[in-house]
């Protein structure tokens, strides 16, 4: 876990600007009905993904941790958002999900439990 202290705070700050600002356009889209905003969201999303995947591949390459399969995991699912936004095709929908979410349960069980 060495990496995760060594971020500096302007992407802690990054990170739960980007969180907010996905959430804020999803609730924004919902409300309004736009579909362009939602899919602004959609690619939110998939920033935010790749960009914490890949930090955490960064931070842990060589080992085989939890933090690690979080880093592969949460990458495949930014990619996937992509490739859902760009074709609509449900299977990366799927994928994008499944892959978020294994992310971040092996992250809290990288961070928690191991």
């Amino acid at each position: 876990m060495s990496g995760l202290q060594e971020l500096p705070e302007s992407v802690h700050r990054a990170a739960v600007v980007g969180v907010l600002l996905y959430f804020g356009l999803v609730v924004y889209a919902a409300v309004a009905g736009d579909g362009l905003v939602f899919v602004l969201s959609e690619v939110v999303f998939g920033f935010i993904a790749l960009g914490l995947g890949g930090f955490l591949l960064n931070a842990h390459r060589g080992e085989r941790s939890a933090l690690f399969a979080a880093g592969v995991a949460l990458t495949v699912g930014g990619l996937a958002q992509f490739g859902w936004v760009l074709t609509g095709d449900v299977s990366f929908d799927l994928l994008s999900t499944g892959g978020v979410v294994a992310g971040v349960a092996f992250y809290f069980y990288g961070v928690y439990l191991e």
